[in-house]
């Protein structure tokens, strides 16, 4: 929810920004710096639900003649290495918190502390990394993801 509601804050902003730009020749200060910091945090807040449930995109043009069954093995296969990589990408950017909170960094307009922005990533990073190895690891997670996914697509 903290992912969607970011979002939806930024695109207030942003549409605030433009038209007050337009009409006003006024801008907010620093509104590009926000969008990165912010939209860094929503979008590691929303990757785990999409790893979750199946939301995110989904290249099978090579594997879309398999039998079912293989495709589930593969997609397993998948999500232990996406859990590998963001167990990886966790701790680097753990690193990169701890190395820019000691430099002092600061974003260059607003002079807001960089390292909260980027700690903020970690527990999206940590939760899809995770969710990577529980669906990993158990085929009956990944078949109710499956499931899941199927149902919503009949859904729409």
């Amino acid at each position: 929810m903290g992912g969607v509601l970011t979002l939806c804050g930024l695109a207030l902003m942003l549409t605030f920004t433009i038209v007050v730009r337009k009409l006003f020749s006024w801008q907010v200060n620093g509104d590009n710096e926000i969008v990165r910091m912010f939209a860094a945090f929503s979008i590691t807040a929303l990757f785990p639900w999409c790893q979750l449930t199946g939301s995110n995109i989904v290249v099978d043009l090579l594997t879309s003649g398999l039998p079912a069954r293989k495709n589930r093995i593969l997609d397993q296969i998948g999500s232990l290495l996406l859990g590998a990589v963001l167990l990886v990408l966790t701790w680097r950017t753990g690193l990169l918190v701890l190395e820019s909170r000691a430099s002092g960094a600061f974003s260059p307009l607003l002079a807001w502390p960089v390292w909260m922005f980027q700690a903020l990533m970690l527990p999206g990073l940590l939760l899809t990394a995770i969710n990577g190895f529980y669906l990993g690891l158990s085929p009956r997670a990944m078949t109710l993801r499956t499931e899941f996914f199927l149902l919503s697509e009949e859904v729409e």
